[in-house]
């Protein structure tokens, strides 16, 4: 029954309210557990609120645990420690006048019982402790952290580029995990080869055959990914080398990945809206310095733009970057699929200088808001007819207010989706689907100046009077701003 009670407490700790936290933040007070020396002793204990820190504020559905399951969990506890509770009858205690007093509940007491569990390292299993230590690791180059149990993960901090035959060939990334490893490549000319191999050692190399993974191209270039799924050896003092068709790069220098508990712990954070952003910087040559933006949102939404490019023709959805005199700094990107999180900018001279970065929106998807059923009517020929239909896309309203026939094939659904810069949050777009859940094929064109999402034209067939489409997926920007400072 151990593993069994213990792993129901471990779930409970998502079902902990933040006012129960602040209930038994005072536990420790307890005079026997304080003269426990494995509370002075345990690093784990006095950690435990950047664990929950790293969660999203829990639910309050309570899971069946029984009172008998907590008295085995909290007898187990005391005796393990050493500690013997003041058990105090009616007939010992002098009696005081009530006072108003909470009356914890089962959840919360159980959250306390997880607490000296944790901070004595006791009764867990490994299974649970590794859970409970998961940090996060930067992947430079992937623009990306991965969650892991504090395994060493060895990365390629800076890119590296080869010429050969007439073309650019550049390592982006590469990261080597406890089972499985990744390598980002891009190239000028040619077209991206099948499979790549990844050499460790000088003289006698160990080679190691990544597979072709995601690949986009363009007339000017691609960019590829690579991964391999199993153990890689590696101590971070072996030569790396990329063997490609045409050439071999290398050695390549990695270097562990940096780490922390939680975002805030990667570089500067900043919070607003419901969304946590951090920057990580990585030093380059030349005093140029790589930003990557890295984001926390609600449930459910995805991160669709930082504002690196201007999220409508106002300059004022850009993001900003000063010096300390206020002057603006050109942000840098990639010529060639530059990522939507990453930036540039040419540092000062001086190593000393610190830079305000100011994200005035965000544009997010909600990619699982329940699609919203549209019917219009189709006129039988070119012409035009007023509409007045309103629905709510994830509680965005959107009106549809006219219906042209452009052709035979065509009509033009003019829509107000009803921006407004000003707001926490507003809808700029969303995206279209058939009755059968299937994205449909649709035009749109975007109002120049907010960029929000004007008119629809949409195919229709011969003779038909009526038109049914289903709207979803919002894309709306979020005000922030978030303000950071680099140094």
């Amino acid at each position: 029954m151990k593993g069994r009670d213990e792993q129901a407490v471990f779930d409970l700790i998502d079902q902990i309210s933040e006012e129960d936290w602040r209930d038994f933040k005072d536990f420790r007070d307890f005079p026997d557990f304080r003269e426990s020396p494995d509370f002075r002793e345990s690093p784990n204990f006095l950690d435990f609120p950047d664990f929950y820190d790293l969660h999203e504020p829990p639910s309050h559905a309570a899971l069946p645990l029984d009172n008998a399951a907590l008295d085995r969990i909290k007898t187990r506890t005391w005796h393990e420690l050493g500690i013997h509770p003041h058990a105090q009858s009616s007939d010992s205690v002098q009696k005081k006048p009530a006072t108003p007093r909470r009356r914890y509940h089962k959840r919360a007491f159980a959250a306390a019982i997880l607490l000296v569990l944790l901070g004595a390292a006791i009764g867990l299993s490994e299974e649970v402790r590794a859970e409970l230590k998961k940090i996060l690791q930067f992947l430079p180059g992937f623009g990306t952290v991965s969650e892991g149990n504090g395994h060493p993960v060895y990365v390629l901090e800076k890119p590296v580029s080869a010429e050969a035959r007439g073309s650019e060939w550049k390592v982006d990334g590469i990261m080597i995990g406890e089972q499985e490893a990744s390598i980002r490549l891009r190239g000028t000319g040619g077209h991206a080869p099948d499979k790549i191999t990844l050499s460790t050692g000088q003289s006698d190399k160990e080679r190691y055959e990544f597979k072709h993974g995601t690949f986009t191209s363009s007339s000017n270039g691609w960019k590829a990914s690579y991964t391999y799924r199993g153990a890689i050896p590696f101590s971070g003092h072996e030569a790396v080398f990329v063997e490609l068709p045409v050439a071999v790069i290398g050695p390549l220098p990695l270097v562990l990945a940096k780490q922390a508990g939680n975002l805030d712990g990667l570089g500067p954070t900043a919070a607003k809206n419901g969304v946590t952003i951090t920057a990580v910087t990585t030093p380059m040559a030349q005093k140029r310095i790589r930003v990557n933006l890295l984001s926390i949102l609600p449930d459910g939404l995805e991160l669709d733009s930082f504002g690196i490019d201007p999220l409508n023709k106002s300059e004022e959805t850009r993001l900003k970057l000063t010096n300390e005199r206020g002057g603006n700094l050109e942000i840098q990107k990639d010529s060639i699929f530059a990522n939507q999180n990453e930036f540039f900018f040419t540092g000062s001279p001086q190593d000393l200088e610190r830079y305000r970065l100011s994200i005035p929106y965000i544009r997010v998807a909600d990619k699982h808001a329940p699609q919203q059923q549209v019917t219009v009517p189709v006129p039988l020929q070119e012409g035009s007819a007023n509409i007045d239909q309103t629905v709510l896309l994830a509680g965005f309203p959107v009106d549809f207010t006219k219906v042209e026939r452009v052709d035979s094939e065509t009509v033009r659904v003019h829509v107000n989706v009803r921006f407004d810069s000003g707001l926490a949050k507003t809808l700029q777009s969303f995206k279209v689907y058939t009755q059968n859940a299937d994205r449909m094929s649709y035009m749109w064109k975007a109002a120049e100046d907010t960029g929000a999402i004007e008119y629809l034209e949409l195919e229709v067939q011969p003779g038909m009077e009526e038109l049914t489409f289903f709207i979803g997926e919002p894309r709306y920007l979020l005000k922030g701003p978030w303000q950071m400072v680099i140094e």
